[in-house]
């Protein structure tokens, strides 16, 4: 079960926000110390989908996207597919969310009001954000994924998985961040000189495993499917199967062409190569990521 909503936290003295439906039944608000909580669900009314835990109001206020798996310890991040806003009376909020972060969350900042949403559109539209034109080409070239938490608007950020996010009522700053998982952290959180020694040994051997795709069993499938000679399909196959000298010399050229020269050799080279060009672009010498 999906709905879309928009969380806002501000100060009590705040001018209330605009709505974003005209139903009033789609906004419910709470109090909760000095801050006021309002839940917008533009697309119909709260539904369990969002669940709102009241019953320690005023000391606390919990929201709940998701569901969570009970475990035996109370240690965040819990199992399941969730995201969770707690709101404390003393001005406390805390945002996180399961260990994978399967589930969309993003927040913005903005004269000391905090939105949560799992919709860019709603986030938008309440807090006016401005198009990321970074974050769109990195959505363009990374195939619908931006780097780090970057969006495609401006101020607005996407939860990472598996993090705690910590702010205070009318904050104005960045809040504090903890990560409470560490399931895709081990690397990136040693030393630079050590990460880019783990990710240039990842890269080698990553090239030094390519296979060639004609001599591989990816070959005798194409060949079943007609896309090589020997095949059931059309001209080409045929083509390439009745003339054997010209397609073993295009796949010579081919693995030349791939491989910087002729078989395992030229794949180790090319990642010698962009090993080293990585290094250098860390400010590292060559030889402190070799063994």
């Amino acid at each position: 079960m999906y709905q879309r909503y928009l969380i806002t936290v501000q100060p009590v003295e705040a001018t209330l926000p605009l709505p974003l439906s005209p139903d009033d039944g789609r906004r419910v608000a709470f109090m909760v110390g000095k801050s006021r909580v309002i839940i917008d669900t533009p697309d119909g009314p709260p539904t369990p989908a969002l669940r709102v835990a009241t019953h320690e109001l005023p000391a606390h206020l919990v929201i709940t996207e998701g569901d969570i798996v009970a475990m035996d310890t109370p240690a965040w991040p819990q199992s399941g597919a969730y995201n969770q806003l707690i709101v404390s009376g003393d001005g406390d909020i805390r945002l996180h969310n399961d260990t994978f972060g399967l589930r969309a969350c993003f927040f913005a900042q903005d004269d000391g009001i905090l939105r949560v949403s799992n919709s860019l559109r709603l986030l938008r539209a309440a807090a006016g954000l401005a198009w990321d034109e970074l974050g769109i080409a990195q959505m363009y070239l990374f195939g619908g994924y931006t780097a780090t938490e970057r969006t495609i608007l401006r101020g607005a950020q996407r939860a990472a998985a598996g993090t705690e996010y910590r702010f205070r009522v009318g904050q104005e700053g960045p809040p504090a961040v903890a990560r409470l998982a560490r399931t895709w952290t081990t690397v990136i959180d040693d030393r630079l000189d050590h990460v880019v020694e783990t990710i240039c040994d990842l890269w080698t051997t990553a090239a030094a495993r390519h296979i060639d795709p004609v001599d591989t069993p990816m070959h005798y499938a194409q060949r079943r499917a007609g896309f090589a000679p020997g095949g059931r399909g059309g001209g080409l196959a045929r083509q390439a199967h009745s003339r054997p000298d010209l397609w073993r010399r295009e796949q010579r050229r081919s693995a030349h062409r791939r491989g910087g020269g002729r078989g395992r050799g030229g794949a180790v080279a090319a990642a010698a190569y962009g090993r080293e060009l990585r290094l250098r672009a860390a400010g590292l010498r060559p030889r402190q990521c070799v063994q």
